[in-house]
């Protein structure tokens, strides 16, 4: 069985808490630094991995490319993008905006229909449009903080109906 080595004296350990100032009499002189070691503190390694191909934007995703000179957006209508003349106007007459669906623009009916039967309304999320149900999510927020006034009404009026509050 091996023997372990005595753990240092106490002074020693104390003497690498204290300050890097010692004093002689009445005057305190700063230590030297000690080297302890003549490795550098931060080592420069070589990269892990081979440096990466500057990204292009657009080119990974493997859609469709504009037709248009030096463009890399994506094409929508005829090769192009909207900006190159790939959208399609708007069929009202003198409306100057894109085509959602059907030839028409949102404001003059474009866009997808509610599935709703005989809703002729512009769906807004899940197929469905707002009387129907496509903006569930902000009618779920209104109907809670509907709710959570009208039980705050209902304390308040109970409190104050009661026999024992008296006003002031």
């Amino acid at each position: 069985m091996q023997a372990w080595p005595s753990p240092p004296s106490s002074g020693a350990l104390t003497d690498l808490l204290r300050p890097s100032m010692a004093q002689r009499g009445d005057v305190l002189v700063k230590r030297e630094l000690e080297v302890v070691s003549s490795r550098p503190s931060i080592i420069d390694l070589p990269p892990l991995l081979p440096p990466r191909a500057p990204f292009l934007p657009g080119i990974s995703d493997g859609g469709k490319r504009c037709s248009a000179e030096g463009c890399t957006s994506r094409a929508k209508h005829f090769g192009r993008c909207w900006r190159h003349g790939g959208s399609v106007e708007c069929k009202a007459p003198g409306c100057p905006n894109r085509a959602k669906s059907r030839g028409y623009c949102w404001s003059h009916g474009g866009g997808t229909k509610c599935k709703t039967d005989n809703c002729e309304k512009i769906a807004i999320s899940n197929g469905l449009c707002w009387a129907h149900g496509g903006g569930r999510f902000m009618l779920r927020l209104a109907e809670t903080q509907l709710e959570t006034v009208e039980v705050q009404a209902e304390h308040l009026s109970s409190t104050f109906s009661s026999p024992d509050y008296h006003r002031t």
